[in-house]
């Protein structure tokens, strides 16, 4: 077993899922409370010391960005791997769609695009400076869209965002206030966007082919590289779900969001269009003929101070180990646990360190995952009450200098 401490937002009993958390400058982690299920509620900054322990509910995002959530539209109700820290002590944030407007009961992702009176009017993004916690600018980011996923430029100045539903990568300059449709990658949202040290961003098409954004060029690339996936399936939906820079910032450790998925390590700096190697099976009991669903999910990839990549990997039971039906078997899929998982950047290596619980608790899911300030791990997922999942690893160093170094410019 993996010991975990849960942070529970407890001021917060309607808020049902938190996707998103980053860790700024200060340390501290900033996480969104969602509120996905009910309509008419907007979701919430929160601030979470893991070195004291206390927890700050800031303030309700839709009314910071201007658009509250009793105003009639599909509400600002999620943060979506959307929180974009800066080495200067600034955060971004953008929100995405799924909430439906007060009085409804369900919000149509795409029968309400652009619906002047009841549609989400758009990503909207605050810019927070950390030590005073003023908002220092607001605006809208992607029109009619929610931003699934963003990305920090910071030498450029630029964010890189995909919108949902269309599935459009953009960029948006931060300085100019100009946004820019760089065009469709699929059907297929990827669930993230991340970028080399020279400022390029990256995401994935539908097969888990890599698109990079060429900041010299302006423009989407195809590269002849693509995500690992089983033999048995022919990439489709092999699209990037989480991923975290190594030791090295110029490669990069990820996980698809599909079913059966592979770990890889990308380096980008190896040729003209990087190298990919496929580190195996994140779940290697399964064997490809057992039903789908989320058992297979991994998520929550982050740096330690020991140089050690540590993740949230599902396991769920095997067939053989069912008692009675194929359906029992099925209805055993919501219990999935989530294994604490640790890789080795250097030598590939992937260790299970075991179920993750506090107490009782057995956590089912990591969405997110980040490094506060004094070394701790820190996690999130769709859980209700909203919480967070604290981890205190072996190695932990309290150092300002590594927090600003290794702060995750992606959502």
């Amino acid at each position: 077993m993996v010991k975990v401490d849960s942070i529970i937002f407890d001021k917060l009993p309607i808020h049902d899922t938190c996707w998103s958390q980053a860790a700024g400058a200060d340390g501290r982690i900033y996480a969104a409370a969602c509120c996905e299920h009910s309509g008419g509620v907007a979701a919430w900054l929160v601030r979470y010391d893991a070195e004291s322990g206390k927890v700050d509910y800031l303030f309700d995002v839709g009314e910071v960005v201007g658009e509250p959530a009793d105003n009639g539209r599909a509400t600002q109700c999620k943060i979506h791997y959307s929180f974009l820290p800066t080495a200067d002590g600034l955060l971004w944030g953008a929100t995405h769609l799924s909430g439906p407007p007060i009085g409804h009961v369900t919000y149509p992702h795409w029968g309400g695009h652009r619906d002047r009176i009841h549609g989400f009017r758009g990503a909207m993004f605050f810019l927070m400076e950390l030590d005073s916690g003023k908002i220092v600018d607001r605006g809208l980011l992607y029109p009619y869209e929610g931003s699934r996923a963003l990305a920090l430029n910071e030498r450029d100045g630029l964010i890189y965002v995909v919108g949902y539903p269309l599935d459009h990568f953009a960029t948006y300059d931060c300085k100019n206030r100009t946004f820019t449709d760089c065009g469709r990658l699929g059907s297929v949202n990827p669930q993230g966007i991340w970028v080399d040290p020279d400022g390029n961003g990256y995401t994935t098409d539908d097969f888990g082919r890599i698109i990079k954004y060429d900041r010299a060029k302006r423009k989407l690339v195809e590269l002849n590289v693509r995500v690992p996936h089983p033999r048995f399936q022919d990439g489709w939906h092999t699209v990037v779900y989480d991923m975290v820079a190594g030791p090295d910032p110029s490669v990069v450790f990820g996980v698809a969001w599909a079913s059966f998925p592979h770990f890889f390590r990308y380096d980008m700096g190896d040729g003209p269009e990087g190298r990919m190697d496929d580190l195996g099976p994140c779940q290697p009991e399964h064997t490809g003929e057992e039903p789908s669903s989320f058992r297979d999910h991994v998520g929550g990839m982050t740096l330690a101070d020991d140089d050690k990549i540590y993740c949230g990997v599902n396991h769920a039971p095997k067939e053989g180990d069912q008692v009675g039906s194929k359906a029992d078997f099925a209805s055993k899929m919501n219990t999935a646990e989530t294994h604490m998982t640790r890789i080795d950047p250097a030598s590939g290596k992937i260790e299970d360190l075991g179920v993750v619980q506090d107490g009782d608790y057995v956590v089912r899911y990591f969405a997110r995952g980040n490094r506060a300030g004094n070394g701790d791990l820190v996690f999130c997922g769709p859980t209700r009450p909203v919480r967070l999942f604290r981890y205190r690893p072996e190695v932990r160093i309290n150092d300002q200098k590594r927090a600003i170094e290794r702060l995750k410019k992606w959502g």
